[in-house]
């Protein structure tokens, strides 16, 4: 048992007529229902309510006084409340039966060495019983306000949370003088303990929001840094790439050998600052978008991509071909996001594959084996360099070309794949890469497909795999 502080008699000499519910020890919980003193099915009940109504989700106020309600219908006679302590002050949690003058008069309330039951409770850190409350120095500032509100005596609790830490206090208080019984102060210490679950517990998932709500503030305000300052450099670097390739072209008349190439190390340069200015604006722009899950054409979307590309392919003189298994039809997607998705995994595998080499795009029909979900899997395969064992775990994450990770030619900062990757999950999709050095890199981009699209399931797959 706790140390009690206040005007009482030896606990051992109390009579048993003034408990809480009369004949019903603790023990009694652990009896088969029908050998149970009824009044601490009423406890459980009122426990079990409040504990039910904090899984789901229920406000604090509302928990404590179900908490309240059901130890007050445990004991007749008894009003019981719960005070929080909050900045070294109790605050109203729940005294549903108290006065509500009375409540407000006490909220607010420095906790301390003599303010009444359970400000001094909650400032000791220990039980405090007061029999006789007109009697005891610790209510000499609440006296008039006890004997207004017709108390007599109060016997309060401190409550804690699991890392020792004063939440608050449980009171129960009488009309006349009292003393506690053993069964009493077990029943107050076993209110008390519940009471700091549900403390705890909410308070804990309030931290939580407001910790999470101040990275989504940390995570806007950096997007929109990345977004302002890619916007203000974009403009002059477009610039400078203009007059670079004016001054190139010798529009203004022949400028030598030697200078030409240092036109174009600037125009490169600043085209190479470009792409990452880009895709940094890209990664912001992807943080606050929203997308819209329709059938989408994948046909029309590939060709689309592929055309975008014609230039750069047939200015490196690689070998590309694009093959869609007649089975593809439509797939469950956001047709710009993935658009946006398809031209950063062929832009990477243009970027990065040599003259003269290889790319593919197809798409194919298959089930997944563990849902049995009707799938599209669009490949885009190239011929490059491939990418290092070691640095493919780190290949959708931004900006992975730093620290030594750089990707597979050793320039870039590694934002292409981490766009695709996100741009994958915001659409529903799986992204699965696959790399051999000096072999080449094969990303597989799996979509759900419309269902009853008819197609042939792994049968396609199989025919545009020989």
């Amino acid at each position: 048992m706790q140390n009690e502080i206040g005007t009482s008699q030896q606990m051992t000499t109390v009579d048993s007529k003034v408990s809480l519910t009369p004949g019903c020890r603790p023990d009694d919980l652990g009896k088969p229902r029908h050998d149970r003193h009824p009044a601490h099915d009423r406890l459980l009940h009122g426990q079990n309510r409040a504990l039910r109504l904090l899984a789901r989700g229920g406000a604090l106020e509302e928990v404590l006084e179900t908490l309240v309600r059901g130890a007050e219908s445990a004991a007749p006679g008894m009003i019981a409340s719960i005070l929080l302590v909050q900045d070294g002050r109790l605050k109203h949690g729940a005294a549903p039966s108290l006065p509500d003058w009375y409540c407000r008069a006490i909220d607010g309330t420095e906790i301390g060495p003599a303010v009444g039951s359970c400000g001094t409770a909650a400032h000791l850190r220990q039980r405090v019983v007061v029999i006789d409350i007109q009697a005891d120095p610790l209510w000499k500032n609440f006296r008039d306000l006890a004997a207004r509100a017709g108390l007599g005596a109060c016997w309060s609790e401190p409550v804690f949370a699991s890392d020792g830490t004063c939440l608050g206090s449980f009171g129960t208080y009488y009309a006349t003088p009292r003393a506690p019984s053993q069964d009493d102060l077990d029943f107050i210490e076993n209110a008390a303990q519940v009471a700091g679950i549900a403390i705890e517990r909410r308070r804990s998932e309030t931290l939580l929001q407001e910790a999470m709500a101040r990275a989504e503030r940390a995570s806007q305000a950096k997007t929109a840094f990345l977004a302002h300052m890619s916007h203000e450099l974009r403009t002059p670097l477009n610039a400078i790439i203009g007059f670079a390739d004016m001054v190139d072209s010798e529009m203004f008349g022949p400028i030598g050998g030697r200078n030409q190439g240092y036109v174009r190390d600037i125009a490169g340069s600043s085209r190479h600052l470009l792409g990452i200015l880009t895709g940094l604006l890209e990664l912001s722009r992807i943080e606050g978008s929203a997308v819209t899950a329709e059938p989408v054409d994948l046909n029309a979307v590939t060709a689309d991509v592929a055309d975008s590309f014609a230039g750069r392919i047939e200015q490196k003189r690689l070998v590309f071909s694009r093959r869609i298994c007649p089975d593809a039809g439509r797939v469950v997607s956001d047709a710009g996001a993935l658009r946006q998705l398809l031209t950063n995994l062929l832009d990477n595998a243009v970027n990065y594959t040599p003259p003269g080499r290889a790319v593919q795009l197809e798409a194919l029909c298959s089930r997944e084996p563990d849902h049995g979900r009707e799938e599209v899997w669009v490949r885009i395969t190239d011929n490059g360099p491939g990418i290092d064992t070691s640095r493919l775990p780190h290949v959708r994450e931004a900006f992975h070309g730093f620290g030594g990770l750089t990707s597979r030619s050793g320039s870039g900062m590694g934002i292409g794949l981490a766009i695709a990757d996100r741009l994958a999950r915001m659409i529903g999709a799986t992204l699965d890469i696959e790399s051999r050095p000096d072999e080449g890199t094969c990303v597989t981009l799996r979509l759900p497909q419309v269902p009853d699209a008819g197609h042939r399931g792994s049968e396609s797959r199989d025919a545009l795999a020989t």
